[in-house]
C-alpha cells in the first residue's frame, strides 16, 4: 500500500487509540460471563466502538481495504449494540479481545 495521507493518518490515529482503550479497559477480564454487570466497561467499548465506525467511514477505500476485519467487528457490533447491557456476553468478549487486537495491528501497520 503506498504512503498513507495526513488526512488517513488523522482518522487512523483516533482509530488507534480507541482499539487500545477497548483492549486496556477488557484486558482483567478472561472469561466472557465476567461481562455480566460490567456496564461501565460496556459503556467504554461501546463508545470507542462508535469512535471507530465514524472515523472508518470518512476512509479511503484503499485503508478500508487493508482494515479487512471491520466488517467482521461490524457484523459482531451490530448483535450488542442494541440492547448492549443484556447482549450476549460472549459477544463483547470476542470482539474485545480477538477482532480489536487484530484491527489495531492492522491500523498499526498503516500507521508505520
Amino acid at each position: 500500500m503506498a504512503a498513507i495521507s495526513p488526512k488517513m493518518r488523522n482518522l487512523l490515529a483516533p482509530m488507534a487509540q480507541a482499539c487500545k482503550n477497548i483492549i486496556a479497559v477488557s484486558a482483567p477480564i478472561t472469561d466472557a460471563t465476567e461481562f455480566k454487570n460490567q456496564d461501565t466497561i460496556i459503556d467504554n467499548i461501546y463508545l470507542n466502538l462508535v469512535i471507530i465506525s465514524e472515523n472508518y467511514a470518512k476512509t479511503d477505500d484503499d485503508v478500508k481495504q487493508a482494515l479487512t476485519n471491520w466488517s467482521e467487528i461490524k457484523s459482531y457490533s451490530e448483535k450488542v449494540i442494541p440492547d448492549c447491557k443484556n447482549a450476549d456476553c460472549r459477544v463483547w468478549f470476542y470482539i474485545s479481545h480477538s477482532l480489536i487486537p487484530t484491527l489495531k495491528d492492522k491500523i498499526d501497520e498503516l500507521l508505520s
